[in-house]
C-alpha cells in the first residue's frame, strides 16, 4: 500500500514537472519595442468594434451595456500629433444591454434611442 502511495506520488510530481516545462516549448517569440507609425487615414474595422458604458446604479451596482454599430476613422501624422483627428459615428439604435425589454424601452420616444435622434 504504502510503496503505490509513494508510486502515485512521484507520478504525480513527474507529471506536474513536465507539464510546467512544457510552458517554454509553446511560448511564442514576439519582438518587443516601439514601431514607427505611419502618417495616413485609417478606418476601424466594424465587426471588430463595440462603444462599452457603465452607469452606477444607486451605489448598489454598476450596469454595463453597448452599442454594437459604430464606424470610425483617424486622421493621422506622427509629426503632427495635435492635427490628429477622430471621427466616430454611433448608432445608438444598436444599444445592447442584454435585456430585450429594456433595450426596447431605450429605443422608445422618452429615452431618444431611435433612428430620429442626433448622432453626436
Amino acid at each position: 500500500m504504502q510503496r503505490q502511495l509513494s508510486f502515485k506520488l512521484f507520478f504525480l510530481f513527474l507529471a506536474a514537472l513536465l507539464l510546467t516545462s512544457c510552458g517554454t516549448l509553446i511560448k511564442p517569440k514576439v519582438k518587443t519595442g516601439l514601431i514607427q507609425l505611419e502618417k495616413g487615414s485609417y478606418k476601424l474595422d466594424p465587426s471588430h468594434v463595440a462603444v462599452l458604458f457603465k452607469i452606477n446604479h444607486m451605489g448598489l451596482s454598476t450596469f454595463v451595456g453597448r452599442f454594437n454599430k459604430v464606424d470610425a476613422s483617424l486622421e493621422f501624422d506622427p509629426k503632427n500629433i495635435a492635427a490628429a483627428k477622430l471621427s466616430a459615428v454611433i448608432d445608438i439604435a444598436s444599444v445592447d444591454v442584454n435585456n430585450a425589454d429594456l433595450e426596447e424601452t431605450l429605443r422608445g420616444s422618452s429615452w431618444n434611442f431611435n433612428n430620429n435622434s442626433p448622432h453626436y
